[in-house]
């Protein structure tokens, strides 16, 4: 650098910028296959420990009957114990402390690890 800069310079971030763009229009087609394949609203749901969606538009339709999902957009988890692990259900209202006193009851949608208030093995 005594005397000047190089006089035979070249740029050479050309490449760096073709990989980016490349990058970017396949992130685009990922996003584009995402939405046209998928739900993305999917990703605003909890969900209850069978994978239902709390919330959605989505019907339950096991031995239990058929119930829709969309009334029940809460998800409640009992006291973390070792057998209380992954046993999270979709509930109508968010329960505090107070709502427990006496014999309150939990509205939910029965699944296979919550059944009929009871923790199922």
């Amino acid at each position: 650098m005594k005397n000047g800069p190089l006089e035979n310079r070249s740029c050479t971030d050309i490449l760096c910028c073709l990989i980016f763009i490349v990058f970017l229009v396949a992130m685009g087609a990922c996003v584009a296959y995402g939405y046209s394949n998928g739900d993305p609203l999917k990703l605003g749901y909890a969900y209850d420990a069978e994978g239902n969606g709390c919330g959605s538009s989505a019907t339950s339709n096991s031995t239990y009957g058929s119930l829709s999902y969309a009334d029940y957009k809460y998800m409640y988890f009992p006291a973390p114990t070792a057998t209380t692990a992954r046993r999270y259900m979709c509930v109508k209202k968010c329960y505090s402390e107070t709502d427990f006193t006496g014999t309150a009851s939990i509205e939910y949608i029965p699944n296979r690890r919550v059944i009929s208030g009871a923790l199922a093995t």
